[in-house]
């Protein structure tokens, strides 16, 4: 099966012109994708972030932004080979998860990318998952849950930043990281999802960008909006 026939004709027709928009070539008026598509990145508001009620899912978002807050500017350091994935510590694997809304993610861009998913309560599951440039991933949502999509290569044990006080560092619960990572890193973690409406039990997402320029998330059903 080719790269986008798992897509309709008409998400196809979606993605043709998100690919045009991006070039630079088409207005945001002339965009044939909703203009509510989350596309991380794109919108460059501050505001005040609010505490997930998901303390396994507060753990995770605040250890990977301390990771990215305190290599931002750094030299990178040369990666190792990457390892296997295992779920992140907290998480279920993200293939183990049920519900009633059949999730794809197709990975066009060249980053990996770590997948999050968590329940909205104070001690719902957690699960994660590991989709690598090219691949393409199924598997079950439910309504309400939350999403992070965090971009980065070479998935490693983590190595913390040098010469900095302890409680600068991650909590001792955050065991791997991407070694290679950009300005994509810190803008992803930050992008965070709720899935709201659940379009006839499907959810359809495409992952875009080159390395070096801006990392998509591209939701092809406007399944998710972002919190």
């Amino acid at each position: 099966e080719t790269s986008f026939m798992q897509f309709s004709k008409e998400e196809r027709k979606k993605i043709d012109s998100l690919l045009i928009h991006m070039n630079g070539n088409l207005d945001d008026d002339d965009l044939l994708i909703d203009q509510g598509t989350p596309l991380i990145g794109e919108s460059d508001q501050l505001t005040l972030r609010k505490n997930f009620e998901n303390e396994t899912l507060e753990r995770l978002y605040t250890d990977f932004i301390a990771d990215a807050d305190l290599r931002e500017g750094l030299l990178q350091d040369s990666c190792k080979n990457g390892i296997a994935f295992s779920p992140l510590v907290g998480t279920e694997n993200l293939n183990a998860a049920k519900g009633d809304v059949n999730a794809m993610i197709k990975n066009e861009s060249e980053y990996d990318a770590i997948i999050i998913v968590a329940e909205p309560t104070k001690k719902g599951k957690v699960y994660s998952l590991l989709i690598k440039k090219g691949e393409t991933k199924s598997f079950l949502l439910k309504k309400y849950q939350y999403a992070m999509v965090i971009a980065g290569n070479d998935f490693q044990a983590y190595n913390p930043v040098k010469g900095v006080s302890e409680d600068e560092l991650p909590s001792v619960e955050f065991k791997h990281y991407f070694c290679d990572i950009d300005f994509n890193y810190k803008q992803s973690i930050n992008t965070v999802y709720q899935l709201l409406n659940t379009h006839n039990g499907k959810a359809k997402l495409l992952l875009m960008g080159d390395k070096g320029s801006m990392f998509h998330v591209v939701d092809i059903n406007s399944v998710l909006e972002e919190v």
